[in-house]
């Protein structure tokens, strides 16, 4: 099959509908076509063969039920959420662009292959992988050539992550990764580690020499002790970072997302799901100075009892907390300071027994960054 115009159920059946087939099944798609999957009901071989044409682009196809996925030079695929595969083989061409960033499924072929670059100017044109933070394609054989990570022209700027593996591959004797013209190149180094038997392509951050510009410490400010709290409440911690002769360290806001990561555990065992809109979420706001730490919740429900809110500096290994308290546990908390910047306003409609005594108001802060919700008495 070759295919440039649209189809009307944008399926194609790779196998029957009444009986069980076998053979080899070749399919190019050129732009134009509007194909979302491929259909393997009753195909008992493994012998799909689906071809991108040059400069193809798709972000609705998903190419699960292909054995053998190729695209051709410039052919653009950005996979969609429910994407996933697992081939024989994905062979990629100069300037080719597959992105995963937007799936949350498994990827994983058998071989992976592209050119090799000879000359700096076929580096530059290797066929591009992108990868989220969290995400791996995984190469179970043999991967060869050269390719360029999270870097592709027309594409969304996109994170790296120190000693995260975004490739992973059993051999890869005869291949290169780069992060050439990656905004943040000069923040990252890419490093082959052997791993168990595998092969993982990591991005490691390059850290500093000079004391005064090395992590060692932060701090947290703002309350932590809660009755309750309801959909969308904020809570806000103003954090402070300080560097290995004690003083305050000043991190850009870039390294906020590269160099710590943060996290909520109950000690409770409360199975609190991650965050990004799910129970919370966790968000950093710049805009003021300190820089603040925004607790969004998003599943009141499960917040009951002791939490510990850890930030991790991903180099160097040191972790900073703080203990919050939800529900009966709780003794009353007081707002510390408010911003200098801040209007203050005395809501007494919202009259409630805390703690055993009566809640007189509601502080709400506005600031430079919105509005911080904060129960006082």
């Amino acid at each position: 099959l070759d295919i440039d115009c649209p189809v009307l159920n944008r399926k194609i059946l790779v196998g029957s509908t009444n009986y069980s087939h076998q053979g080899k099944v070749d399919i190019t798609l050129r732009n134009g076509t509007n194909i979302r999957e491929l259909d393997r009901n009753n195909y008992v071989d493994e012998n799909v063969s689906l071809t991108l044409a040059e400069n193809y682009f798709s972000s609705e196809l998903n190419p699960r039920g292909a054995d053998l996925l190729v695209l051709n030079e410039g052919a653009r695929l950005s996979l969609l959420n429910q994407a996933s595969f697992r081939l024989e083989t994905l062979s990629l061409s100069a300037n080719s662009v597959l992105n995963f960033t937007n799936s949350s499924g498994t990827f994983t072929t058998e071989n992976l292959i592209a050119p090799t670059a000879l000359t700096d100017f076929d580096k530059q044109n290797s066929p591009s992988l992108l990868l989220g933070t969290s995400q791996s394609l995984v190469v179970t054989n043999s991967m060869s050539g050269d390719y360029r990570l999270n870097v592709a022209i027309n594409s969304p700027y996109l994170l790296l992550k120190h000693a995260h593996p975004f490739i992973i591959a059993k051999e890869a004797n005869d291949c290169a990764v780069h992060i050439t013209n990656h905004l943040d190149e000069d923040l990252f180094r890419l490093q082959l580690i052997e791993n168990h038997g595998f092969f993982e392509w990591q991005t490691l951050r390059y850290e500093p020499v000079d004391p005064a510009q090395r992590f060692a410490s932060a701090s947290f400010e703002g309350v932590t002790e809660f009755e309750s709290v309801q959909l969308w409440d904020e809570i806000v911690f103003d954090v402070s970072f300080f560097n290995e002769l004690g003083n305050v360290l000043q991190v850009p806001e870039n390294l906020l997302f590269y160099d710590f990561e943060v996290s909520l555990e109950s000690n409770n065992n409360a199975q609190l799901q991650p965050q990004n809109g799910i129970d919370y979420n966790l968000l950093w706001d710049t805009s003021l100075t300190p820089y603040q730490l925004v607790l969004v919740v998003e599943n009141p429900s499960v917040f009951d009892g002791e939490f510990q809110l850890t930030l991790t500096h991903l180099l160097s290994g040191q972790i900073s907390s703080k203990n919050l308290t939800f529900g009966n546990q709780c003794s009353v908390s007081f707002p510390t300071r408010l911003e200098d910047d801040a209007e203050q306003i005395f809501d007494l409609s919202g009259r409630q027994i805390f703690n055993n005594q009566n809640l007189k108001g509601v502080f709400i802060i506005r600031s430079k960054s919105g509005v911080k919700k904060v129960l006082a008495l």
